[in-house]
C-alpha cells in the first residue's frame, strides 16, 4: 500500500475505492465495504482503507464532511443528495471501532509509532457521525 498520511483518503487503497464510489449512483460501494468488514474475522489492509473511506461518505452526506476530503468525493456528494438512515451510521461506527480495536491496518500505524494520532484521527470521524 501506498500511503504518505494518516488520513482516511492519504493511501493508494482508499483512492482506488473513491474511483468505484465515483462510478456509480448509490451507496452500493459504501455497503460493500461495510459488509466486509463486518463479516470478516481478520481485517485486511485494503478492505479497511476501504471502509474507513465509505465511513468518510456517510459523514458527508450526514452534513459533516472532513475538510481533506477529495474534490471529486464532494462533487460526487453534492451530486448525489443521499439519505443516509441510522442503521447506515450506526455500521459506520461498528466498522470505525472494529477497524480500531484490531485489523492489519491498526497493526501497521502501531509500528509506525504514530497509533495515537490515528486514533485521534478515527475519533474525529466517529464524532462527525454522530
Amino acid at each position: 500500500m501506498g500511503a504518505w498520511g494518516l488520513g482516511t483518503f492519504e493511501n493508494d487503497d482508499a483512492l482506488d475505492w473513491r474511483i468505484e464510489l465515483l462510478r456509480e449512483d448509490d451507496l452500493e460501494p459504501v455497503l460493500s465495504a461495510f459488509s466486509e468488514i463486518k463479516q470478516s474475522d481478520y481485517l485486511e489492509l485494503p478492505e479497511c482503507c476501504y471502509a474507513l473511506a465509505a465511513a468518510e461518505v456517510v459523514a458527508a452526506l450526514k452534513g459533516n464532511p472532513s475538510d481533506t476530503l477529495p474534490k471529486d468525493v464532494i462533487a460526487w456528494i453534492t451530486s448525489h443528495p443521499l439519505i443516509i438512515d441510522e442503521p447506515l451510521i450506526k455500521d459506520a461506527e461498528i466498522v470505525i471501532e472494529k477497524i480500531r480495536s484490531d485489523s492489519e491496518l491498526q497493526e501497521l500505524v502501531e509500528e509506525t509509532g504514530r497509533l495515537d494520532k490515528w486514533y485521534m484521527t478515527l475519533d474525529d470521524l466517529l464524532s462527525r457521525l454522530k
